[in-house]
């Protein structure tokens, strides 16, 4: 894990449950998850249980990224971005020690860092300032912008972080906790990963933590 580390260029970390994470943050991202079945539910004009019905068949399959019902159930994202950036996450969040300290042992090593998340992109800022992140610890931001689609659905995401570093994928690792949302997309990118997740998929056998605290602790 050192030596991968040591090596790589950029370190790309995922945002919810991967550096925001815990009790607090399992609250606040709670209320994702019932907007998500709100706005459902109001827009196919069905009962609110009826929308958690098909929201959790969705999270079943997709290791539990609910947020695809709005694709695959042809219902307009937009509405749920407005209503998330409505939220205040500083009376959820706690704010983490580990983290600020994890990323400046990255920088002080000359590691380029990014933030990569399928949530709203002005919301990010926000959860950041209030779990004691500054936001200008990053070297890029990259965030769900309005009326477009989220960053992780484009293929070759990875490709356009690697040519804003002028670097090859194989020089980057990518930090996350979903292995369908963040890992394997990654994998085809040839990145190296780490996941953070207490038990690993039988199928991946590359490196995997309970959670970020644990490579804080390693690194710093």
């Amino acid at each position: 894990l050192i030596d991968m580390i040591n090596q790589a260029q950029v370190v790309i970390f995922d945002v919810d449950y991967t550096l925001v994470y815990g009790p607090k943050a399992d609250t606040y991202y709670s209320l994702y998850s019932q907007l998500i079945e709100s706005v459902v539910a109001d827009s196919l004009n069905i009962p609110l249980s009826s929308a958690q019905q098909k929201i959790n068949r969705i999270r079943q399959d997709y290791d539990g990224r609910g947020e695809l019902a709005f694709d695959l159930l042809k219902v307009d994202a937009s509405i749920w971005f407005d209503q998330i950036i409505k939220l205040e996450p500083n009376q959820y969040l706690n704010r983490s020690k580990i983290i600020p300290q994890l990323l400046d042992r990255l920088r002080s090593s000359c590691k380029k860092i990014v933030a990569l998340s399928d949530g709203p992109l002005p919301q990010i800022n926000k959860i950041f300032l209030a779990s004691g992140i500054t936001p200008s610890k990053f070297d890029l931001i990259i965030g769900w912008k309005r009326g477009q689609p989220k960053p992780k659905t484009n293929p070759k995401i990875f490709t356009k972080i690697a040519d804003i570093f002028s670097c090859k994928p194989q020089q980057m690792i990518m930090v996350g906790d979903s292995y369908t949302g963040d890992i394997l997309p990654a994998l085809k990118s040839g990145l190296s990963t780490i996941l953070i997740r207490p038990q690993p998929p039988q199928d991946y056998a590359g490196i995997c933590l309970p959670n970020i605290k644990s490579l804080g602790n390693l690194l710093c």
